[in-house]
């Protein structure tokens, strides 16, 4: 038996059952017992086992996997659609960009944002931040690192904690 999902239109339903015409071509019999709404798993679209939300129409696409001689499970192509957009978007990688901030004291309220870092290998900015304080302060400045992380593809960043295993100071500041 084959698993894989299949799409296809609804070319006639009535009292509960119908048939949809198959992609590629054929027509196989669906029943709206079969029916399942479609939810985003891990890696691909599932169906929820939680039933139909809502009655097939004619003209309507349908996704289903094969049962012998009927479609089963079956559920709407729209929200098999929107499934793999949320996993898509689950799978972008964790961007994250460290700024060193300097702050001057003695009445100077300035203070400088300076990139140090962008990516999402968390080895990568270990090696790259081996040598920063988290925070350091003097009687002239005091500089802090700052995290930021992206979670889609860098177009919004919110401020994070240290993402860095044991994160702690990880190293001497040397004159």
């Amino acid at each position: 038996m084959d698993y894989r999902i299949e799409k296809g239109v609804v070319r006639c339903f009535n009292n509960g059952r119908g048939f949809i015409a198959v992609e590629g071509g054929g027509t196989i019999p669906f029943s709206i017992e079969e029916g399942d709404s479609i939810t985003a798993g891990v890696r691909e679209p599932v169906f929820s086992g939680k039933g139909l939300l809502r009655r097939p129409e004619v003209g309507e696409v349908l996704v289903f996997k094969r049962s012998w001689d009927k479609a089963a499970p079956w559920g709407f192509a729209d929200e098999y659609g929107q499934a793999e957009r949320q996993i898509a978007h689950s799978l972008s990688p964790i961007i994250y960009r460290v700024f060193k901030k300097l702050t001057f004291t003695g009445g100077i309220s300035d203070s400088q944002m300076k990139l140090l870092w962008r990516g999402s290998s968390i080895n990568e900015l270990s090696q790259k931040l081996q040598s920063f304080r988290k925070k350091f302060a003097s009687s002239e400045f005091e500089y802090r690192l700052v995290f930021q992380k992206s979670l889609d593809g860098g177009k919004t960043w919110q401020n994070c904690e240290d993402p860095r295993p044991f994160c702690g100071v990880v190293g001497k500041i040397t004159a």
